[in-house]
């Protein structure tokens, strides 16, 4: 039987012959993760960007700017967006339109991981007025496997990238040819009703204000297969894997969490085999994000 026929009719057989040599089908070896490329401030128009490939997997996070009023509840904190789209050229499998149900999953994925490491009061332009809307978007361009760690480390590096201008609110009235942009602020007046209120506020074209973002996740993922542990999977590997297990690391090295979603279980010794290597390979991924 043709080898690509075979793949895809016995798809965990087809990896176990490749398994069982310790080598699998793109070469690897059991152990080995896709080299990480990083590339920043790849979209002009956004205030932060990041392209991230992993092996084939392809990631393109950018992040815009908005001013708007903040939340009633919190008069000081700018408000961060998170959304992840896959487009149809990323995969078969993905269709143009509605988000699909993993594109819903990997957003709420996304947003719980990075948010936490986001300080809001960093922007906030004038409290009670003026905030900064962020919205980070990231399109999966190729998924050839992995992708969640693809995603999320794209994100950070965005989001690391993220250069803000200084904004000054000058009124209602500017001067021809500056930079501004319009803002609506909803007011009250003595009585408590809401009025609706303009105001202008001045960017300058500089943008030197970063959001300071000391640590963030650095995650490291396996799948197990047969008793086998394979790091940083590829599509095929995954669609056939009986447990999927991820390490979520500080830029320090500290162990912050594990994300196991479903599948069998793990064996102690296993899963001590898996954080061996996800150590061993965290310097070399923090070192990635820090030369961006």
């Amino acid at each position: 039987m043709d080898q690509e026929v075979f793949q895809k009719v016995h798809p965990r057989e087809y990896l176990a012959r490749f398994l069982n040599k310790d080598v699998r089908p793109d070469g690897r070896s059991l152990t080995k993760a896709r080299r990480v490329n990083i590339t920043v401030s790849s979209i002009a128009t956004a205030v932060g960007s990041a392209m991230l490939k992993m092996g084939k997997t392809t990631a393109v996070a950018g992040v815009h700017a908005t001013l708007v009023q903040p939340a009633p509840g919190a008069p000081d904190q700018g408000i961060l967006d998170v959304a992840v789209e896959l487009l149809p050229m990323a995969s078969p499998n993905y269709k143009s339109g509605r988000s699909s149900e993993e594109a819903i999953c990997l957003t709420e994925y996304l947003r719980s991981l990075i948010s936490p490491h986001i300080n809001m009061s960093k922007l906030c332009v004038e409290a009670g007025l003026l905030v900064w809307q962020l919205r980070l978007t990231v399109y999966c361009v190729d998924n050839d496997g992995n992708l969640e760690d693809a995603i999320l480390l794209a994100g950070v590096a965005a989001m690391r990238n993220v250069l803000l201008p200084s904004v000054r609110i000058i009124g209602e009235e500017v001067d021809e040819g500056r930079d501004a942009q319009m803002v609506e602020v909803k007011t009250e007046n003595e009585e408590g009703e809401g009025e609706a209120e303009s105001i202008i506020a001045v960017a300058t074209v500089e943008r030197t204000n970063s959001l300071e973002i000391d640590t963030y996740p650095l995650p490291i993922s396996f799948i197990l297969f047969d008793g086998k542990v394979l790091i940083d999977p590829s599509v095929a590997e995954e669609s056939v894997c009986d447990s999927r297990i991820t390490f979520l690391f500080r830029p320090t090295g500290e162990l912050r969490g594990v994300l196991k979603p479903g599948g069998k279980n793990v064996p102690e010794n296993l899963y001590q085999s898996c954080l061996t290597m996800a150590k061993e390979r965290i310097p070399k991924l923090q070192a990635k994000l820090e030369a961006t």
